[in-house]
């Protein structure tokens, strides 16, 4: 196992005023992060630095545990602490939201839209505190530790990304330009925020390079016969995985179709790959938007979340009309369009 330890403060291995150019503010009421480890790929652990600080909560692998140790807690004491870690974390949001790069003081309100700088300082700064703060008060049940440093070691994995994109992306493109003169490739790199989120959601993943889609490519081409030429003639220009290929054209899942693969880059991080048509493109984007990625918070998303079959019933239909058009054929009648998709999300 190799690894290096890192401190805020070499000497006192305690955060001050005087010490990390002020970047991580004492003002924590001394809850601060005193130590973190920067990892390595062969060490896929995630532990407390500082032998001093208690987890957050009865902690388990990043999460509240229920029934461990002498006795584990109750239902009714596990939702109190996540009660409490709400508002704890949104307090220290609060804190800490001014150093948020996605934080728009105009609007009073966080922009995923808003360009964000990457921070490759030797330990975390506000900027990382920001987010991950951001991140853990709608999630109270992560490690907190945890999740600062994911978002500090984020930032590592998106420069490297960052850097070989070019480089893969016009080497991709240069090669489907002499078969496919219409195919495109587009790119993008996750945020810092993405990055601890998709981590949140999926546990597996213990640290940011564990991920295999903090970059990824698209290649958009005219029609299914298209897609899966242009998926060949990359296999001669960028390295696969074969275990990670995927291909729902034919078989969809809940209607989403395309040709996905994992790309192993030149310095052997990971790359999604998405090969789709145009119409494949547009239902996704439909579907994603308006019935997979609903907030609930609103009107319209309560709505669909209490219709919710109606509204996946019109996806697939629509999904299966789109393969025809993809794979040449002539389908005769575009699927109706239920009046409850019509007027409150509109239609394909």
């Amino acid at each position: 196992m190799s690894s290096e330890q890192i401190y805020l403060n070499d000497q006192d291995k305690v955060c001050s005023p005087e010490n990390a150019t002020q970047m991580i503010q004492y003002t924590f009421d001394n809850d601060v992060l005193v130590g973190v480890e920067r990892f390595y790929p062969d060490n896929n652990s995630i532990q407390e630095s500082n032998p001093n600080h208690e987890p957050a909560g009865n902690s388990k692998g990043g999460q509240f545990a229920k029934g461990s140790g002498g006795g584990g807690q109750s239902d009714s004491e596990n939702a109190k602490d996540i009660r409490i870690k709400t508002r704890e974390y949104k307090k220290k949001y609060d804190q800490y939201k001014q150093y948020d790069p996605q934080w728009d003081a105009a609007k009073g309100e966080r922009n995923t839209h808003i360009h964000e700088p990457v921070d490759l300082s030797p330990q975390p700064t506000l900027t990382h505190y920001a987010t991950a703060y951001a991140l853990l008060k709608k999630r109270p049940d992560l490690d907190e530790q945890a999740t600062i440093k994911n978002a500090w070691l984020a930032d590592i994995e998106i420069d490297a990304h960052n850097k070989t994109m070019p480089i893969v992306k016009r080497n991709m493109q240069t090669a489907l330009d002499k078969t496919l003169p219409t195919a495109t490739v587009v790119s993008r790199v996750k945020t810092r925020y993405g990055i601890i989120e998709k981590m949140a959601k999926k546990p597996k993943y213990k640290q940011p390079s564990d991920l295999g889609d903090i970059s990824g490519y698209r290649v958009v081409g005219e029609n299914d016969v298209e897609t899966a030429i242009a998926n060949e003639i990359l296999h001669g220009v960028v390295s696969m995985d074969p275990a990670k290929s995927e291909d729902t054209r034919e078989k969809p899942k809940d209607g989403y179709r395309a040709i996905h693969e994992e790309m192993i880059l030149p310095d052997g991080r990971r790359a999604e790959l998405q090969l789709k048509t145009p119409n494949q493109q547009t239902w996704s984007d439909y579907a994603h938007d308006h019935t997979y990625k609903i907030d609930e918070s609103t009107e319209v998303g309560k709505l669909i979340k209490a219709n919710l079959p109606i509204f996946k019933g019109y996806n697939s239909a629509m999904s299966d009309y789109f393969y025809e058009l993809d794979t040449g054929k002539n389908p005769k009648n575009r699927p109706k369009c239920p009046e409850i998709v019509l007027r409150s999300i509109g239609c394909l």
